[in-house]
């Protein structure tokens, strides 16, 4: 691929993130020391049970076939890794990813599913 084609490309997957983060698509896994987070599909991929895909995101990687397949390419970075990045660099701060993670489903501490208003305060009140 030729350099402006790739550069083309890369301004388009970054358009995509920042559609991930404005729709809250993307969480933190709350605890983490590696700073992970949790992203559902931007396409409404569902697994094999009907369920909305989630990929697993890192500063190291990500679970989606297009990182797979961007490793060679540009070193993976897939729209899920820039998403994080934007989070992680300012475009929208931890607070934000709070707020969208709860109105969403949360991965508070490696949880990923919706959490009911007394799971959010008992959560609040222990830390957990």
């Amino acid at each position: 691929m030729n350099i402006v084609k790739n550069i083309e490309v890369m301004a388009a997957r970054l358009e995509r993130a920042r559609e991930i983060v404005k729709l809250g698509l993307i969480y933190p896994i709350y605890g983490d020391p590696e700073r992970r987070y949790v992203c559902k599909s931007h396409s409404g991929q569902q697994d094999g049970n009907g369920q909305v895909k989630l990929y697993l995101v890192s500063q190291k990687g990500c679970t989606c076939a297009d990182y797979r397949h961007l490793r060679e390419v540009n070193g993976g970075w897939c729209k899920h890794r820039l998403a994080r990045e934007l989070i992680l660099g300012g475009e929208q701060d931890d607070a934000g990813a709070r707020r969208a993670a709860d109105k969403n489903g949360v991965a508070h501490k490696g949880r990923t599913q919706p959490v009911g208003n007394g799971d959010r305060r008992r959560a609040a009140r222990t830390g957990s």
